[in-house]
């Protein structure tokens, strides 16, 4: 029974991703010709993320560079109001898109996407709004995050005294909170994908700790350590979106928002769950699945690494 956990991660490793998370951005502004720019994050430019004319439009000026291979341009010639967009892309693009449509017949809309959903301009879905979209943003990229999801629940197992769960809890939220304002205001330029394997060997490292189980005291500065460590992972989206000033901060504090209230409830389901099973069989199948599946993320990134 001990060895569950591992073995159940090695049959999840592989599918399993973490911190997949992209920030693109779109500007439309329409008049005769219909103006349109793109700000890509590097996942976005993997997939080969494009906006499709939208239906009554056609292009006149095929996408071209600007700044950079991140930044492109291009223009329509539309013959009706642009209400919806859609977008092609190669595989499967798990980031958000924002998209600014300013046109001379009515105020800028702003609307925000999931996973290149067709983004409607016309219609009021709350869920495509700036404001409730970087929300869910937020929380679902915690929730489809396992290194992140996996480390929260061993420090749910590992520190059993509310008080001390508590006090771990918000050090690696002080953690990630900081990193990922930095980042994201480009206060840190920093290498993803050396970023996402040190995140591996943090959960290798807590996985070792919970197995340990010495002290039921925090080690603070190492929770942290590691806070910081995915709250990089959290803002690599945000690189190259094209945001800045109060429209950065917002999107920022409404994701890290998002983020923490995912947290909250994935702890309380950790916690809540844990009662049912014996204590000590949850804290080694989880600390050896997740130490299984850390090690797998760090060979697999490193090699990544490697190549790039």
């Amino acid at each position: 029974m001990k060895f569950a956990g591992l073995l159940i991660a090695l049959a999840l490793a592989s599918p399993a991703q973490a911190h997949r998370m992209g920030l693109a951005r779109v500007s439309l502004s329409q008049s005769d010709e219909t103006v349109v720019t793109l700000a890509l994050n590097p996942q976005a430019a993997k997939h080969q993320l494009r906006p499709l004319p939208s239906p009554g439009c056609v292009i006149i000026e095929p996408w071209r560079m600007t700044l950079d291979a991140l930044h492109m341009s291009s223009r329509w010639r539309c013959k009706k109001d642009i209400e919806q967009l859609s977008f092609s892309r190669q595989g499967n693009y798990e980031g958000t898109i924002l998209a600014r449509l300013e046109s001379r017949s009515r105020p800028a809309v702003e609307r925000l996407s999931r996973g290149a959903k067709t983004i409607y301009f016309k219609a009021e879905k709350l869920v495509q709004t700036p404001v409730l979209g970087h929300l869910l943003g937020g929380l679902w990229h915690l929730l489809l995050g396992w290194d992140h999801l996996l480390l929260i629940a061993l420090l749910a197992v590992h520190f059993r005294a509310f008080s001390s769960l508590l006090g771990a809890t918000l050090a690696f939220t002080a953690g990630h909170t900081l990193s990922l304002a930095a980042a994201a205001f480009g206060l840190l330029n920093v290498s993803i994908p050396a970023i996402e394997a040190c995140i591996a060997l943090s959960l290798m490292v807590m996985a070792y700790e919970t197995l340990r189980q010495q002290s039921q005291s925090p080690p603070y500065g190492l929770l942290v350590a590691f806070g910081l460590l995915h709250g990089l992972g959290l803002a690599s989206g945000f690189a190259g979106a094209g945001l800045g000033g109060w429209a950065l901060l917002g999107a920022v504090l409404l994701f890290n928002l998002g983020i923490e209230l995912a947290q909250l409830l994935w702890l309380c389901a950790v916690r809540l769950g844990s009662r049912a099973l014996p204590q000590t069989w949850t804290r080694d199948a989880l600390a050896y699945g997740s130490g299984a599946m850390a090690a797998f993320w760090l060979l697999q990134r490193s090699s990544e690494l490697g190549g790039s």
